[in-house]
């Protein structure tokens, strides 16, 4: 099923959403457009350039090992954890890092990291290495 390539979870990333609302939003989405072929009728859709996706076209730079769209945070997410990290990779945009596995944390684990982290596997490692 085709959909729109700057809808993701919800969010419109478009540039002109992002122009208008001042970062990715839930305000312009419409399912029934988005997540149709009919997704070109929208008028904040704009057609990528023949190289330009997401990531390019939000001004995001692109890590080994991190992916827009499945690390990205749209509002910075804070944990006491002393093995996360969270970086600004754009306006309103944020990834987070564990230093313990290396990676940077999906989207998805971020509030686990937040709320357990003093539960977490990885901090039990971290903290039996004495690196705090």
């Amino acid at each position: 099923m085709p959909k729109c390539p700057w809808y993701n979870s919800g969010l419109c990333y478009s540039r002109r959403t992002v122009s208008k609302y001042g970062s990715p939003s839930p305000e312009p989405v419409i399912e029934d457009i988005c997540l149709t072929n009919k997704f070109t009728s929208c008028p904040l859709y704009e057609k990528p350039g023949p190289e330009e996706g997401l990531a390019e076209a939000l001004g995001v730079e692109i890590r080994k090992g991190y992916y827009p769209l499945v690390h990205v945070l749209s509002e910075p997410v804070n944990s006491d954890c002393p093995f996360y990290k969270l970086m600004k990779v754009g306006e309103n945009m944020y990834v987070a890092y564990c230093y313990i596995t290396e990676r940077y944390i999906t989207r998805s684990a971020v509030k686990k990291c937040a709320l357990y982290w003093d539960k977490c596997p990885f901090y039990e490692i971290g903290a039996n290495m004495e690196i705090l």
